[in-house]
């Protein structure tokens, strides 16, 4: 046999550096959960990750047809000719086996604990909010805007970003928000406000240190800076964190406190960690939260948290 180098693919090798795969396995699916027309069957791929620690991190090849059509009687005429082009689709494992399996998926709970505590969403509903003092956040923002320092206002269902503000959008950019979807428009005494997220393109971190602190001198705000060069920093009240939202959070579940989990890795997740029935530490995270932290995990950047669901909260390391 003539031994033949491969031509070099581009898009191949990123595709592979992506994934990083292990092991391939071939499964069959016997039937989609309530679609009758897939008892045929359904053959996919997962491709398994030389990743740390879990098999939701998997990826799936999954071959399937490109209908688009939503005539019942086409679609099936169609389907059964041959009339659709068919291709190959690599998604996440986890989100193929959801779109095949949604009723399992669908366990029941839609919630967040967000703005440090300040909101709790359960079902679409707010169970608890938490709004700054209107005057207390005008003049912290004033003191934002004459040191160069942008600033994004949290709230619900709306949050607030004035326009021109391009290291706040250089941000959300690269934290994937969509900053689109903000008010860029408002007048501050007809909004509420639970917290107030400031950012900066400026290096001069022991200024911007001694201007956040003259900012939580605000009565009833407090906050948490970016410790490794101050360009982001949080304020919001001081009668609540993000343990008190989630006490609130259990408390409306009736889920007992020893039956809850957290992740954290910033200095203002060690109270959460504290709190909660079993606190999960990322491996990135500085000494202090790890030394009240139950489990070590992964970094982000590792998927330390699929890592600790799936070794930690569904119970094969508890």
């Amino acid at each position: 046999l003539v031994q033949k180098a491969f031509p070099k693919c581009g898009e191949y090798d990123q595709f592979k550096t992506d994934l990083q795969p292990k092991d391939v396995t071939l499964l069959f699916t016997d039937a989609y959960m309530n679609n009758p027309s897939s008892m045929f069957g359904h053959t996919l791929l997962r491709i398994d990750t030389k990743r740390k620690g879990t098999q939701m991190l998997a990826h799936g090849a999954n071959y399937g047809a490109f209908t688009g059509e939503q005539n019942g009687l086409l679609f099936a005429f169609y389907g059964l000719t041959g009339g659709y082009y068919g291709g190959f689709t690599v998604k996440p494992y986890y989100d193929i086996i959801r779109s095949i399996y949604a009723d399992i998926f669908n366990f029941g709970f839609d919630g967040f604990v967000t703005s440090n505590g300040a909101l709790v969403l359960a079902g679409g509903k707010v169970i608890f909010k938490s709004e700054l003092d209107i005057d207390g956040v005008k003049k912290i923002c004033a003191m934002a805007e004459s040191e160069n320092i942008n600033y994004i206002l949290e709230s619900y269902p709306n949050n607030y970003l004035p326009r021109n503000f391009t290291a706040a959008e250089n941000f959300c950019t690269k934290i994937g928000v969509d900053y689109t979807k903000f008010i860029r428009e408002f007048d501050f005494d007809e909004i509420s406000v639970s917290k107030i997220e400031l950012i900066t393109e400026r290096t001069d971190a022991e200024t911007l240190d001694a201007v956040y602190k003259k900012m939580l001198e605000t009565p009833g705000f407090t906050g948490w800076a970016d410790p490794f060069h101050y360009k982001s920093t949080e304020i919001y009240s001081d009668k609540v964190s993000k343990a008190t939202g989630i006490l609130k959070m259990l408390e409306y579940l009736k889920i007992p406190v020893e039956n809850s989990f957290a992740f954290g890795d910033g200095y203002n997740d060690i109270e959460m960690i504290k709190t909660v029935g079993t606190g999960l530490v990322m491996g990135t995270a500085r000494d202090e939260l790890k030394k009240v932290g139950k489990y070590i995990v992964p970094g982000v950047h590792d998927d330390g948290v699929a890592v600790g669901i799936e070794n930690y909260v569904l119970g094969a390391k508890g």
